[in-house]
């Protein structure tokens, strides 16, 4: 669901957004959860937000995540 798993000599995704708000949002745009981190986000505090959320994700039938303006990840990968 989210690509923030990266190999030696690729950027992270989170690198620089580690503060901002995660963003969960429906595929066609619409914003369905605003999470603001609590520390610094890492690739498992971000696994757990989407677990979290999972009730307003399948009701979207599917969503997409954004660290700030940084696509993260979606259902549809």
């Amino acid at each position: 669901m989210l690509f923030t798993d990266f190999r030696q000599g690729e950027a992270s995704l989170i690198a620089g957004n580690e503060v901002t708000v995660f963003e969960i949002r429906s595929l066609t745009g619409d914003i369905l959860a605003v999470i603001p981190p609590r520390g610094v986000w890492t690739h498992q505090k971000l696994l757990a937000a989407v677990e979290e959320n999972k009730a307003i994700i399948n009701e979207a039938f599917g969503a997409d995540f954004y660290l700030g303006e940084s696509f993260v990840g979606s259902t549809e990968v």
